[in-house]
């Protein structure tokens, strides 16, 4: 039986420790996408943003249109779901599916502007790992909203 050093072993437990702080982080972190950052789209088009990180944003969504993004969830739970959206209009809605079940409807209101951005906060129950997720617009005719980012955090 070999006695390591009292000092060897402290170095060994707080290597052990920041590993777990590490894997823990990981799966507490935050996941934001930039709305332009979709692998599918029908209807949609991209342009410039005023919202404050820049970039350009998803813009001329009306009802019948959609996005899709490819995720990859660390952790099965609950999830903050925000949304970064802006509106000169009534504004709409959109649904939000994962791997084709739907998880919650995101109502979006008037804004006072294509560029007034406001963020909105909603619910999710995900599964762990690689998956789509889906935004069904909807909507009364002509433009709805435009949307500059998404994030998920969990909670």
């Amino acid at each position: 039986m070999s006695v390591l050093p009292k000092h060897i072993k402290n170095l060994l437990l707080t290597s052990a420790l920041v590993a777990m702080a590490s894997l823990s982080t990981a799966a507490n972190a935050a996941i934001k996408v930039k709305a332009e950052n979709f692998s599918q789209q029908q209807g949609v088009q991209t342009e410039p943003t005023a919202d404050a990180d820049g970039g350009n944003n998803v813009g001329y969504i009306e009802n019948g249109d959609w996005v899709e993004y490819a995720i990859d969830v660390p952790a099965a739970g609950e999830y903050t779901f925000s949304a970064r959206v802006a509106s000169d209009t009534n504004g709409g809605r959109f649904v939000v599916l994962a791997n084709n079940a739907e998880k919650a409807t995101v109502k979006v209101k008037g804004t006072g502007g294509w560029q007034n951005w406001v963020t909105l906060e909603n619910t999710l129950n995900l599964e762990a790992g690689a998956q789509t997720l889906r935004f069904n617009f909807k909507g009364s005719s002509g433009y709805l909203f435009n949307i500059n980012w998404f994030e998920l955090s969990a909670k």
